[in-house]
């Protein structure tokens, strides 16, 4: 105490000066630049997933709104849109929910004018995300699967790797419902990008299943091998540890599950990943609940609520005020760029109504020509239409539950009927009849309306499927029938 005191006050915030001045000389030298587009794309891209695995979130904020601004300078419509889905992220990880929403409609509202699969990809996983986090996980996967859509269309080979992010956020939302489908995703992002995380949940996967406990033990290794290449504090090995302890809790080694879920927890603390802390809280509760030791039980409990409780204030208040100031400033040029608008509407509008106006008299003409044109296309067309190898008439007949459907679909693909009987001579009608709903590329939810059962009966007259042709649980059944 003595010895702090000998210090005079200006002396105390030298350093702290030292830091401002080292801070603002860095962005001053930022500006001073020309960034080519492909630096951007890699600094908003590589450089932010660095400080994002290390939870470095103000460092991130000020990164990404610096690079907007460079972007806006530039006209670079996609450097732009990245940045506003980036702190869109950073916010959602830190459970100020409404800002992170904001950015993301921004970002939204940008993207419009972008012909980038990659900022859609990633603009739609962020969405998906969200919707998970608070809960409305249906909205969750058809974010998802419109991020997939686009992520299939990437062809830069460094952006197509966002699919493996892509295809493990799908197995986590389908992990607890349809777990078959969330294995084949881990297997497809691993493909792409291998990471221990997808590794720790392949194991998990199998560990819960019980069916291939040396694959479980194999992956949950090969996890903590890659560990060792990984920085301690670091998002991916918080998460690996949350998983790793999973996975030592399902094989009811419950001393060891701790062990793992607190190092979890003190690296996502340090790493400010607030919105996972509650769930392994409230986990680390359960486990003391096994051990029968009450007290550390309550205490973590405790814990759970009160975190739980705060989640929606955290951080708001140091930096939300840098929020409403980009969200007020996007207002101000959305209303100057409106009256432009209408002004420029309006002499638009003239302009065709005058162009429409000389070309009245011949509309009719114009009009009949062209029917009798399409009427004699139609003449010259068959009478069913196919999409992708797939005929309409057969969907229709599916929809409508129609009982000539089984009789219609052998017509049409008598090679194909011929194929699943060799498989298994015994399969019945009603089976056949869903192998061709799978082979039209109908959903569950679909077949299940069409044949008025529950979501839940069509997932298991699928597993009996699978049994009694002998399908790997790994093989997805929508593929597996095209194939054939």
């Amino acid at each position: 105490m003595l010895k702090a005191n000998m210090f005079p006050t200006n002396y105390k915030l030298f350093p702290t000066k030292i830091a401002y001045v080292t801070c603002l000389s860095f962005f001053s030298c930022i500006y001073s630049q020309n960034y080519l587009h492909s630096d951007i794309d890699s600094i908003l891209i590589n450089e932010n997933e660095k400080l994002r695995l290390l939870g470095k979130n103000k460092e991130l904020l000020f990164l990404n709104e610096k690079f907007i601004n460079v972007s806006k300078q530039q006209n670079y419509l996609k450097g732009e849109v990245l940045g506003y889905i980036n702190i869109g992220t950073i916010y959602g990880t830190l459970g100020a929910y409404n800002t992170s929403l904001q950015y993301l409609q921004l970002a939204e509202k940008k993207i419009k004018n972008s012909n980038s699969f990659y900022l859609y990809s990633k603009l739609y996983q962020e969405y998906g995300q969200f919707n998970y986090v608070i809960g409305l996980d249906s909205k969750a996967l058809q974010y998802n699967s419109m991020a997939i859509y686009f992520g299939r269309k990437i062809t830069e080979p460094a952006e197509k790797k966002k699919l493996s992010s892509i295809y493990a956020s799908r197995a986590e939302f389908l992990y607890n419902k349809t777990p078959d489908s969330s294995l084949i995703y881990l297997h497809k992002a691993l493909k792409i990008k291998p990471s221990p995380v997808i590794k720790c949940l392949i194991a998990n996967y199998y560990s819960k299943q019980k069916t291939a406990p040396d694959s479980s033990s194999y992956y949950f290794n090969q996890a903590l091998l890659m560990l060792e290449k990984i920085e301690y504090w670091n998002i991916q090995r918080g998460m690996t540890y949350y998983y790793g302890g999973n996975y030592y809790s399902q094989n009811k080694e419950y001393e060891k599950a701790l062990e793992y879920y607190k190092k979890s927890v003190e690296i996502l603390e340090k790493t400010k990943q607030i919105y996972t802390i509650p769930l392994l809280y409230k986990t680390i509760a359960e486990t003391y609940e096994h051990l029968k030791d009450k007290n550390k039980e309550r205490i973590y409990l405790q814990k759970y609520t009160n975190l739980k409780d705060s989640l929606s204030h955290e951080w708001n208040q140091s930096i939300n005020l840098s929020a409403e100031k980009a969200m007020n400033k996007q207002t101000l040029q959305a209303k100057t760029k409106k009256t432009v608008h209408i002004y420029n509407l309006i002499i638009v509008c003239l302009a065709v109504s005058v162009f429409f106006f000389s070309l009245f008299k011949y509309r009719k003409n114009f009009l009949f020509t062209s029917k009798h044109k399409a009427v004699e296309n139609i003449k010259d067309k068959p009478e069913s239409i196919t999409t992708n190898g797939v005929n309409n008439d057969l969907i229709k007949l599916a929809q409508e539950n129609n009982t000539l459907f089984i009789s219609k679909f052998k017509e049409v693909h008598p090679e194909l009927v011929k194929k699943i009987r060799l498989l298994n001579p015994n399969i019945s009608k009603s089976e056949l009849s869903l192998c061709a709903m799978i082979w039209l590329g109908l959903s569950s939810k679909e077949i299940a309306c069409n044949t008025f059962m529950q979501h839940r009966s069509v997932q298991t007259k699928k597993n009996r499927l699978r049994k009694k042709l002998n399908i790997p649980s790994n093989i997805d059944l929508y593929l597996f029938f095209r194939k054939l």
